[in-house]
């Protein structure tokens, strides 16, 4: 019997059995085509890297949300309101990766990487995409340093007690000779937050990389090595100088060929990245007028233009030569969720690693009782983090606007990428400061709400 659109049946059965098979063939249709479609994915996305086609694909729709952004579930449209009503009211943009589970759940860049030309509003800012690349800041600290220490940990070149003397002998003094690389990480050396090399100081005046390493060893100690934990620069700045030692090789050359080219994350992860033939065009602005804070700084050699592709940090900038341990590095969402993935899991999605299994243990355990972990922060130790993460999360921020998560217990990554120092300073602050999407933790509780944590 035909199945033509003018038979007849010829009775209610006969009509129940033939519309159960035309179901049955357009299922079938359906199935032979998302299979088709699925094995096209899956090739393409083991030739582009681990990065989820899907995601890709929406990159010329900025500003669009892609159904498959929200992954079966709704809520993700609040993160979406709050960032975007953030942008509309003059947040300068941001970039959200969420991936759970091992897989990407969330994707999309909001607002825009340039929106002003030092203090003027451009006519057209220029939008951001999911793959711009951003002034990481402090996230170097992480993704640089603490990286290269397990690299180095991993190859049995150092140890966390050892002592930082042990490779840079100028420490090789009371009561600097105390001092170890677990000090250095957990922030507990007694070093200070800060020392400005770049002002102007007498002898302690540097714009020479070589000549600023010369002086660490003597910045004045606040607090008795190993007794109190203060976040500092200084250690880090140190740290990348260790490494350098232990590995006979710059920083910044040592965490591409050890760290991101196995990975194939060297495009998308870098120092100095307008020397590395990454255009300009591609990264966030930070500040408006350079390091002046809307024209209220000033200091020998000051930049007053809007800053694109150059470290914001005073120190990397004019003191290490953009090429430091505590900040310098660029980097975009995708780079530094797969970074993530190591951590998480000991591998990446495509199935490489970096560390053993006992480095990343050693690296990522969790001292309850201190913030300042080996590199990264404990999560639950910030009020606002507190309700909504579990007791194995692991975060750090950058001053620039950005903010990474890890949670073992969840099994979740949390990338949130801005340019939030992209606007106007007055009466002493950045205007983006203000809003909830340069905060971090908002969006962070409202990924945890969307994925029902």
């Amino acid at each position: 019997m035909a199945m033509g659109c003018d038979h007849t049946y010829e009775n209610d059965e006969e009509k129940g059995i033939s519309m159960k098979r035309v179901l049955l063939c357009l299922l079938c249709l359906c199935f032979m085509g998302y299979l088709g479609y699925s094995d096209t994915i899956k090739k393409e996305k083991a030739e582009i890297g681990y990065l989820d086609l899907d995601a890709m694909s929406f990159k010329k729709e900025v500003g669009k949300i892609a159904p498959w952004t929200s992954f079966a579930n709704p809520q993700f449209l609040k993160v979406e309101e709050r960032i975007q009503t953030d942008v509309e009211n003059g947040f300068p943009g941001a970039v959200l990766l969420v991936e759970q589970g091992g897989e990407i759940v969330y994707f999309k860049s909001f607002g825009y990487l340039k929106k002003y030309d030092e203090n003027t509003l451009l006519d057209q800012p220029v939008p951001l995409q999911i793959d711009t690349m951003f002034d990481i800041a402090s996230l170097t600290k992480i993704y640089s340093t603490t990286l290269a220490l397990m690299k180095l940990y991993d190859e049995g070149k150092i140890a966390l007690d050892d002592r930082v003397c042990k490779y840079l002998p100028a420490f090789d003094k009371s009561p600097y000779d105390q001092i170890t690389i677990r000090h250095l990480l957990t922030h507990t050396s007694g070093l200070p937050a800060d020392f400005q090399f770049f002002r102007e100081t007498g002898d302690y005046f540097s714009k020479d990389r070589e000549k600023t390493i010369t002086l660490l060893d003597d910045v004045s100690l606040i607090n008795s090595v190993g007794t109190k934990q203060v976040y500092s620069d200084i250690g880090f700045m140190i740290l990348g100088t260790v490494v350098e030692v232990a590995a006979n090789e710059m920083l910044d050359s040592f965490v591409s060929n050890k760290i991101y080219k196995p990975l194939g994350i060297d495009s998308m992860i870098t120092y100095k990245p307008l020397e590395h033939g990454i255009a300009q065009n591609t990264i966030a602005c930070t500040e408006c007028r350079g390091n002046t804070r809307g024209g209220t700084v000033d200091f020998s050699g000051i930049r007053a233009y809007t800053l694109q592709g150059e470290v914001h940090d005073e120190k990397a900038y004019y003191s290490m030569g953009g090429v430091s341990g505590h900040a310098g590095l660029f980097a975009n969402a995708q780079a530094i969720n797969t970074l993530n993935q190591v951590l998480l899991h000991g591998v990446t999605a495509q199935g490489i690693a970096l560390f053993s299994e006992d480095t990343i243990h050693t690296f990522t355990a969790i001292n309850t009782k201190l913030r300042h972990q080996l590199g990264f922060a404990n999560a639950a130790t910030y009020k606002t983090l507190a309700p909504v993460v579990s007791k194995q999360a692991l975060c750090h921020n950058g001053w620039t606007g950005t903010f990474s998560l890890i949670d073992y217990e969840k099994d979740l990554s949390i990338v949130l990428l801005t340019n939030k120092r992209h606007s106007l300073f007055k009466n002493q602050a950045f205007a983006g400061s203000a809003f909830d999407t340069g905060q971090y933790y908002s969006i962070t509780a409202d990924v945890y709400a969307c994925l029902q944590m």
